[in-house]
């Protein structure tokens, strides 16, 4: 009679207790060599995902049989191969190599369809990548071309495709699950489907509700933190609102970590149990079982915009707005220690450092002594801090978050507090005050020496994404709205996409400068324009919200400009009709929209002071 063998009676207790401990998941997988699947098993994984290369689509059926060998003496299940078509092979451009290509896919799929391996993962961001000066609407036209194509192949061989969106620092096109399912939906085959990154989301900043969106196409998944691509849980992010989306839609396939490891056979097992709990974590899996601290603030103030801008902006667009997202509303009274209408540096200095000052003052008390702002104080606890505005940003909104001064026409002097201070990243408008000065003296030089990145174009400003980043766009302030194009909301993504780099968390306060401007020339259309793109900015920030549970978003105004009044409209066709009672600004309390972590804090009547106080409290920061 044989020794019972305790180790294998250890082992099938281990996993059974496994199994009962963590119900009802997916199945998961891990991207690595083949060879190493018998450790991936015994730690308790179902599959192993490979590489097209593993397939030998340019060998002979004599060479790859020895991975199928290795395949069948391991009894290896692989779920899928991934990096379908090698960048040497373009599928987009004048210089394309589709022929080529499809002989490539063929000996892949019919050699997956061999080894019995049912997807074949279509990333390959460099063969797909739009070249320059070629129009993306015609590489489009030519990669759905290629699809259909190998869709066909694809069915003969039993195998799926499945498209996976990239992030924009790997390719220029397919870069959100809305793209990639159009792109299914062009090919119309059954064999070419959607596959879900989790990673490539984040680093997009692509809610977790587009994959309820498009859930009908997705067919796989991939996983991995936003930062560094490292395996779940070396970081601690947090995937609840991704996996709450794949239960939504019912997802019955395979999890699998695309990531870069550090120590492989020590790092399997802790991501695993990551996953499993956060995909068994049913209570918070919104982020909100219990009431975290908050972590990341985005305040977004409209200069100017009262309620009857917001209903303008709602009106033009058939009666909605993003903004409408929010659940908690308050209102803040703007008056100043000066006057009973406040200006916009005033205003600001309120909300910056909450307190009350006279107009004209920044970042100063009515005896002219400096008052610590909310960004100064996120520094002093190690967080990042940014601000973005659509005028020059030593303007009288976002100088009050920096600068110190006794008035706001200092504009050189405010420039050279922005540059004698801690910040992370600004970007707006004012270069002349760094580089064109009274003084003779070039700013953007101790800009360099500090370590910032200079970028002078919106094309260099989307091109950064760590480090410090000072972002002059303009000699004075940027075009009005559509002249300057996304500028808010691509500065505001940039923004994110820097301060998010700190696991400490961010500040960053993004100013709609203008339709205080539109609103001193009693210019209804122009505040539309305005609150549209404001709207734009505002749904980016809810979007990160979304993924991050410790962020709150707050949307508010400095005070209200023209004293706009609604006289007539049409939701149906989105005509508004506005009168003014002013050419400056107005006393009228002005609306706050919260969202986010600790937004129910914001509902109510209060000082524009206290914004500063709620705020400073849900960062758990001492004044």
């Amino acid at each position: 009679m044989k020794p019972f063998n305790y180790s294998i009676m250890l082992a099938s207790i281990m996993l059974v207790m496994a199994f009962h401990t963590y119900p009802n998941q997916p199945e998961y997988a891990v991207c690595t060599n083949v060879s190493n699947y018998p450790l991936t098993k015994s730690t308790g994984y179902d599959y192993v995902e490979s590489n097209v290369a593993y397939l030998m689509p340019d060998k002979s059926d004599a060479e790859f049989q020895v991975h199928l060998d290795e395949i069948k003496n391991s009894n290896a299940r692989i779920i899928s191969c991934t990096s379908f078509i090698p960048g040497s092979l373009p599928l987009t451009g004048t210089e394309t190599k589709q022929d080529e290509a499809l002989a490539w896919a063929e000996s892949a799929l019919r050699r997956a369809g061999m080894a019995k391996i049912p997807y074949i993962v279509f990333g390959s961001g460099k063969a797909r990548n739009v070249p320059e000066d070629f129009s993306k609407e015609q590489a489009t036209e030519q990669f759905i071309s290629f699809c259909k194509q190998v869709a066909l192949l694809a069915e003969k061989y039993d195998v799926t495709i499945v498209i996976e969106p990239l992030n924009r620092s790997e390719t220029n096109l397919i870069n959100s699950l809305e793209e990639g399912a159009a792109i299914v939906e062009a090919v119309g085959h059954p064999h070419v489907q959607l596959l879900c990154d989790i990673y490539h989301m984040m680093r997009e900043n692509e809610p977790a509700s587009e994959i309820v969106k498009y859930g009908t196409y997705i067919r796989h998944c991939h996983i991995a933190e936003r930062e560094e691509r490292s395996s779940p849980g070396t970081k601690g992010d947090d995937f609840r609102l991704y996996f709450s989306a794949l239960k939504e839609i019912g997802y019955k396939g395979c999890i699998s970590i695309e990531s870069r490891w550090h120590d492989f056979n020590n790092e399997i097992k802790p991501a695993l149990t990551y996953m499993q709990e956060q995909w068994a974590d049913h209570a918070n899996k919104t982020g909100q079982g219990k009431t975290p601290q908050v972590k990341n603030v985005i305040l977004m103030i409209g200069d100017g915009m009262g309620v009857s801008q917001v209903y303008a902006g709602m009106t033009a667009n058939k009666g909605v707005l993003h903004l409408e997202q929010c659940q908690f509303v308050g209102f803040t009274k703007t008056y100043s220690a000066s006057s009973y209408i406040t200006d916009s540096a005033a205003g600001g200095t309120a909300i910056a450092c909450g307190t009350k000052t006279n107009n004209g003052a920044i970042g100063v008390d009515t005896n002219g002594k400096p008052v610590k702002s909310l960004l100064e104080y996120a520094i002093e606890n190690g967080l990042s801090t940014g601000v973005v505005a659509s005028c020059a940003v030593t303007h009288a909104t976002p100088a009050s978050f920096v600068a110190h001064q006794p008035s706001r026409k200092m504009e050189e002097e405010i420039a050279a507090d922005f540059v004698n201070s801690d910040i992370t990243v600004f970007i707006g408008g004012g270069k002349k005050y760094f580089d064109a000065r009274s003084d003779n003296e070039n700013l953007l030089d101790k800009l360099k020496s500090k370590g910032f990145q200079l970028a002078f174009t919106m094309d260099d400003i989307r091109n950064i994404s760590t480090g410090k980043l000072a972002g002059l766009v303009a000699a004075e302030h940027p075009a009005p709205y559509p002249e300057r194009g996304e500028f808010l909301s691509e500065s505001m993504h940039t923004a994110i996409n820097i301060l998010n780099d700190n696991k400490e968390g961010f500040f960053l306060m993004v100013e709609s400068s203008q339709i205080d401007w539109a609103g001193h020339a009693n210019d209804t259309e122009a505040i539309v324009n305005e609150m549209l793109d404001f709207d734009r900015a505002i749904k980016a920030a809810f979007d990160y919200a979304e993924l991050n549970p410790n962020t709150l978003v707050i949307v508010t105004a400095d005070h209200e400009t023209g004293g706009m009044a609604l006289t007539g409209g049409d939701l149906q066709n989105g005509k508004v009709e506005g009168t003014f009672v002013s050419k400056g600004h107005t006393s009228v309390m002005v609306p706050v929209f919260a969202y986010g972590t600790g937004a129910q804090d914001f509902a109510g009547i209060y000082e524009n002071t206290h914004l500063f106080t709620k705020i400073l409290n849900l960062y758990g920061f001492e004044k």
